[in-house]
């Protein structure tokens, strides 16, 4: 659904008469560490034209020191829009002016809907429940409100939306997870290429039961990274990063690490059945168990650990049916062939995502401009001057 549309949508539905409309929203992947982006957008309620977008990476941790919830993420997102809103009147009046309807510049139009998908926050805003865990979130914002009320006399009223009828913030939350998933991507890309460029081999332990339990490596780090089925890497990038962590420890002939790499496959594996992840057209990718115990086999008889080989090879045989164990270089070459044309594809979701958010050339146009701030805000170490705030406000 078109943005456009939304707002056409929203006035019906409502059939009210506002001056901005603030919408928000937050995006949680609860895993370890967890992942959290949050959004905000302000609208002309009359004309739906975008007045400012702002999206950020929520820190794993809370203000208070716990786990991170959902609706700590969700009161992110209305923070950054009422601070974005704040700076609205400080630093643009031409768009306050411009916007204040009635012809009245007094603030007796300047009423401000707030519309979310969280009903714990509408509920504690409207007074319907107390925010008692949410506490420090809802007096953050309690504090921007009546700065905008006292200073700028601005009335707010909330509404609770459906997701469909927050289609933009939820959008640019994916777009945003899209991009610090590929940082980090690249971040791990960047650790392997310097790990083999300054590999220095140690011996391995001359008593077999050392031998056995010897699991350092320089390419740990790397390998943890990926192993542990971190959310800030998508699934099939996990697969492929794992690929060249293999070739990289095979060129430096690092076995311990390629042990390390299989293990990890293998556990990869067992993740994608319990999940039923069914990829189309892919027998390799359903051979990524066996290709990883195949080449956990080849490091262990590498490392002179026959017997823990053969023990190897039989849970193989009873777990996979009646099977060899795979030339393993074909098998990754193809199986990072089939990974390379996925995640091409996937490179191109943000800007479908914004396509698809866009309902004509000038509204794609300021979310290519967000979405060209936000790539410069991920990728860079240390804010670049005039660029140290998630959002961006379009002037008229």
């Amino acid at each position: 659904m078109c943005l456009l549309t939304c707002m056409h949508n929203y006035r019906f539905f409502f059939n009210f008469s506002y001056w901005f409309v603030l919408q928000f929203d937050g995006s949680l992947k609860d895993i370890i560490p967890p992942f959290a982006t949050c959004a905000s957008v302000i609208l002309d309620d009359a004309s739906g034209d975008i007045i400012a977008l702002g999206a950020k990476e929520v820190v794993n941790s809370s203000p208070l020191g716990k786990k991170i919830t959902s609706a700590d993420v969700e009161y992110e997102g209305f923070l950054l829009g009422l601070n974005c809103l704040l700076d609205l009147f400080q630093q643009c009046p031409e768009i306050v002016r411009k916007n204040t309807i009635h012809g009245s510049d007094s603030g007796s139009g300047r009423n401000v809907i707030i519309r979310g998908d969280c009903k714990t926050i509408m509920d504690q805003f409207k007074g319907k429940s107390i925010p008692r865990k949410l506490r420090f979130y809802h007096e953050s914002c309690m504090d921007v409100l009546e700065q905008l009320e006292s200073c700028h006399g601005v009335t707010f009223s909330f509404q609770h939306v459906g997701r469909e009828h927050n289609e933009l913030c939820d959008g640019m939350c994916k777009v945003l997870l899209l991009h610090l998933q590929d940082r980090v991507t690249n971040d791990v890309f960047n650790l392997i290429q310097t790990t083999e460029m300054n590999y220095i081999a140690s011996p391995l332990p001359r008593n077999t039961k050392k031998r056995m339990n010897h699991l350092e490596t320089p390419f740990r780090a790397a390998i943890d990274q990926v192993s542990n089925l971190n959310g800030h890497i998508s699934t099939f990038m996990r697969s492929y990063l794992l690929c060249d962590i293999y070739h990289a420890s095979k060129r430096v002939g690092d076995q311990v690490a390629k042990r390390l790499v299989g293990m990890a496959m293998y556990e990869q594996s067992r993740q994608f059945q319990k999940s039923r992840l069914k990829v189309q057209g892919s027998s390799i990718f359903q051979n990524l168990g066996l290709i990883g115990m195949t080449i956990c086999h080849d490091s262990l008889v590498a490392m002179e650990l026959d017997q823990e080989a053969r023990k190897l090879q039989k849970v193989a045989k009873v777990e996979f049916g009646n099977v060899s164990l795979l030339h393993v270089d074909e098998e990754l070459k193809n199986l990072q062939s089939y990974l390379g044309q996925h995640l091409e594809e996937g490179t191109t979701a943000a800007k479908i995502i914004l396509q698809d958010l866009a309902s004509d050339e000038e509204v794609y146009e300021k979310l290519s401009q967000w979405n060209d701030k936000m790539l410069r805000m991920v990728n860079c170490s240390s804010p670049v001057p005039g660029e140290e705030y998630p959002y961006l406000m379009f002037y008229p």
